[in-house]
């Protein structure tokens, strides 16, 4: 299930160990963010708020979608789930960190390991502007 495409922005969803993996595309800036955010609101709204959100394809990021993934990580937690990413580039990466969303988000290598929450014992989160990535404690 997902919302199709907007440009080249896409999203996609699709439910795995009683969590939902959204596969988000293209470019999430000012043009696209309201399409991401209506669709988290929505699927957080329904119950889904253990989420996955597969980074792979995306290939920028700006602030307003960085307001998109706060929103969602303040939702979904607020409903007793959670988000976590799996597939970041290094470009996203570096907006992640610059803009300090890192620090409730946890990063996995894998969907896998999103979805059971293993990352060799505690999630990694991502690191400092210049720093490395490090296990700590969630």
């Amino acid at each position: 299930m997902g919302i199709g495409t907007v440009g080249d922005f896409y999203v996609h969803n699709r439910q795995a160990s009683g969590c939902t993996v959204v596969t988000i595309g293209g470019e999430l800036d000012v043009a696209t963010a309201p399409v991401l955010r209506t669709h988290l609101d929505e699927l957080i709204a329904e119950g889904h708020a253990r989420l996955v959100l597969d980074l792979a394809a995306l290939e920028f990021l700006d602030a307003s979608g960085v307001g998109v993934l706060a929103r969602a990580m303040g939702r979904a937690r607020a409903q007793d789930g959670w988000t976590r990413l799996t597939h970041v580039s290094p470009q996203v990466r570096r907006v992640l960190r610059i803009t300090r969303l890192t620090e409730g988000l946890p990063e996995y290598p894998s969907t896998a390991q999103a979805l059971s929450g293993d990352h060799g014992g505690t999630p990694a989160r991502l690191s400092p502007v210049g720093g490395h990535s490090s296990p700590t404690n969630a």
